[in-house]
């Protein structure tokens, strides 16, 4: 549920005079007053700084100084909220940002579904071939302790399974088949990541939903 604008515009000037009990920081001030507040979305502050003052905002997101705002936000607010600076102070500015992560996102899943449709290529279509390609670029994948990495790793390996798989229905291959070819290589796969097999297979009936053509 969004806030009106001018709740918003008033929410701001609470955290920015909360701000300036603190410690002295002219820099951070300056770039306080600069924004609006413009939208608070769930959990998220909405502000907005004009073009030609965007280089300020760099001042806000340096990590202490964020911290600390956010820090007088909820002192001002009584709720934890994560800002975000945008570009523009007029209405349509989160709207814009919106579009743009939108598009953003769109761009990257379509890099990804590319990629894994090469990969799967020069893995060739069979499941046999799949399953040498899980377990080499396993071996090859970089910072396996991190489990944002193993996530990104299956992502990555669902999609290319799920253009195997349609390969094969290219081909026409037996039911059967495809659904033995599916269960070794997404078993293969939460092992390799220690994960539970139904939540893999869950995970993979949505990577499969969301690379069906729009």
């Amino acid at each position: 549920m969004a806030e009106a604008s001018e709740q918003a515009r008033q929410a701001w000037e609470k955290v920015v005079a909360t701000v300036k009990e603190g410690p002295m920081n002219l820099a951070l001030w300056q770039a306080l007053e600069e924004c609006v507040g413009l939208e608070i979305v769930d959990d998220t502050f909405y502000v907005g700084i004009q073009t030609q003052e965007l280089y300020r905002a760099s001042v806000i997101k340096a990590p202490q100084a964020m911290a600390q705002v956010e820090s007088a936000a909820q002192k001002a607010l009584g709720t934890r909220y994560r800002i975000e600076i945008l570009e523009g102070q007029d209405s349509g500015a989160v709207e814009r940002e919106a579009a743009r992560v939108r598009l953003r996102e769109e761009r990257e899943r379509q890099t990804q579904q590319r990629r894994a449709e090469r990969r799967a290529e020069s893995a060739s279509e069979s499941w046999d071939a799949l399953s040498r390609h899980l377990h080499s670029s396993f071996a090859k994948f970089p910072d396996k302790g991190l489990p944002w990495r193993l996530v990104e790793y299956m992502r990555e390996m669902l999609q290319q399974i799920v253009v195997v798989e349609q390969a094969r229905r290219d081909k026409g291959d037996e039911e059967y088949e495809i659904e033995r070819g599916l269960a070794r290589n997404l078993s293969a796969l939460s092992t390799q990541i220690d994960a539970p097999p139904m939540w893999v297979a869950a995970e993979y009936l949505r990577v499969k939903q969301e690379t069906k053509p729009q």
